[in-house]
């Protein structure tokens, strides 16, 4: 009996000495640092850049830097699980989780991960998707495979494969689609325009591009027209122009132009995507430079973004001046009310408000 003892309390003492080494193993495993993750500038995402595993994507969306705190090499797992707050007001917390699997990826010391390696020189587990979030999503996404507007929030874990505290990262997308566009100025058609007209337009995106064709003798179409070389093409930032730029060319007098509006959205992997307005032509009277309707530009220039939306209003309601110009109610010519807007011009801020009866 007390040789059966003793062996027994060496086994104890041998099985607490290897359940410490264990602990203490564990405990030397050495930490992960997760650097800032860089992000992709996007405000539209496909399916198939959060579908990671199930649909081929190869389009950089994000990059994880990661490294050991010691500098040596680790075998690490990665965890990914994507939250979408939807602009419908549907949430799913657990949209999309995804896991790499055996042999997982090693840090040598430091390296990157983006988007694209997993399920390529990463492997995962195919992704496991909220059946809810999916209905959802390919519902909206069926005609155009872009995801529905809202945020989608990215969680990643890392943690070393033999054990140890993990490593926690998070960024977002918000992610807006944007879709609507709307020519306002000049209207289809307008034969009275001036040589440097505001060119106006509603668009929901952060950026468009701007085109403006002549259209020559002998073209048959529009699309023919818009298809030559442009007088303008420029990108901005808003929702009007004022022509002419640097080193474009004058409108003439009597020519008919052709013009249009792209609006431009982020996708995934750096890429622009634009979508088309319709085309429209406008005419530039031969009135010269002191036309009504370049009265008009100029006066909205001289005003200033402060009145911008009356102007708006002026053209989405299709008015036109109709050359009865009054001041203090009397009569006025032309250069009268031009002298008016070169005093405006010179001193906005002297105009207390402005009014459309």
């Amino acid at each position: 009996m007390t040789i059966i003892r003793q062996n027994m309390r060496r086994l104890l003492l041998l099985a607490a000495f290897g359940a410490l080494a264990c602990i203490h193993a564990a405990a030397q495993s050495p930490a992960i640092i997760l650097d800032p993750p860089v992000v992709a500038p996007v405000n539209q995402l496909n399916l198939t850049d959060i579908y990671v595993n199930t649909f081929a994507t190869s389009q950089w969306l994000f990059t994880i830097g990661m490294r050991t705190a010691d500098g040596s090499t680790v075998q690490a797992r990665m965890d990914l699980r994507i939250q979408a707050a939807l602009a419908s007001g549907e949430r799913y917390d657990n949209a999309v989780q995804i896991t790499t699997r055996d042999p997982h990826f090693s840090i040598p010391g430091s390296r990157s991960v983006t988007n694209i390696d997993l399920g390529r020189t990463i492997p995962v587990e195919t992704a496991v998707i909220d059946a809810e979030a999916r209905r959802t999503f390919e519902r909206v996404a069926l005609p155009t495979g872009r995801l529905p507007a809202g945020t989608y929030t990215f969680f990643v874990q890392v943690v070393p494969v033999s054990g140890g505290n993990p490593a926690v990262t998070s960024f977002t997308f918000t992610i807006t689609n944007p879709s609507s566009l709307t020519l306002l100025f000049p209207p289809t058609g307008d034969e009275s325009v001036g040589p440097t007209p505001l060119f106006q337009w509603l668009y929901d995106g952060p950026r468009s591009r701007l085109s403006v064709f002549e259209r020559v003798a002998g073209t048959q179409s529009l699309e023919e027209a818009a298809s030559g070389v442009p007088m303008i093409r420029e990108e901005v930032t808003g929702g009007n122009f004022l022509y002419p730029a640097g080193g474009s060319r004058p409108l003439l007098a009597g020519h008919t132009y052709v013009w249009y509006v792209e609006g431009l959205s982020d996708a995934a992997g750096g890429t622009a995507v634009a979508f088309r307005s319709e085309l429209r032509t406008f005419t530039v009277t031969k009135a010269g430079m002191n036309s009504l309707a370049e009265l008009l530009d100029q006066l909205e220039q001289a005003l200033g973004q402060k009145h911008a939306n009356l102007f708006a209003s002026i053209r989405s309601s299709l008015l036109q001046p109709n050359g009865d110009f009054r001041i203090n109610g009397a009569a006025a010519n032309l250069g009268e009310v031009q002298a008016i807007v070169d005093q405006i011009r010179k001193n906005p801020d002297g105009v207390v408000s402005v009014t459309l009866e």
